[in-house]
């Protein structure tokens, strides 16, 4: 498996899992414009793993997706204690008509303490492939 696919494969497991136990949905953005800002970034995430070539099953996933949770920047800094932010959109797509309703935004924070230096910043992209994950992870309720 390829260095670029490994490091989506793991970053989108880790997502998930901090989308289950830590995610905070946030029904309203600060104003519209923050609001639409989060989904213009979004959708160049989208865009950006889309066209990527490493990335080839991303398209095919995506259009079977249930739903997607769009991290378009994540921040990790560390020395000695270190953390990570980001903000997320969640669409889920409606199971009558397939179009992807929402969008739902989610704040993601952790922290870590332990040997560690540095910072980087990462896109994460979590595709949700059945609606049994959508509900383990609470996501579904967020649209209600």
């Amino acid at each position: 498996m390829n260095p670029a696919r490994r490091c989506v494969i793991l970053s989108g497991a880790a997502l998930g899992l901090a989308a289950a136990l830590g995610g905070l949905p946030v029904r309203a953005a600060d104003d519209d414009s923050a609001a639409a800002a989060w989904v213009r970034k979004a959708e160049a995430t989208v865009n950006a793993f889309a066209q990527n070539p490493d990335l080839g099953d991303f398209r095919q996933a995506l259009a079977q997706a249930k739903a997607v949770l769009i991290f378009p920047q994540i921040v990790k800094a560390a020395e000695l204690i270190g953390g990570s932010a980001g903000k997320g959109v969640l669409l889920v797509r409606d199971e009558e008509t397939g179009a992807w309703t929402g969008p739902v935004f989610y704040s993601m924070v952790s922290a870590s303490l332990g040997l560690q230096v540095g910072a980087s910043t990462t896109q994460t992209v979590l595709i949700v492939r059945t609606h049994k994950a959508l509900q383990a992870a609470g996501l579904r309720d967020a649209l209600n």
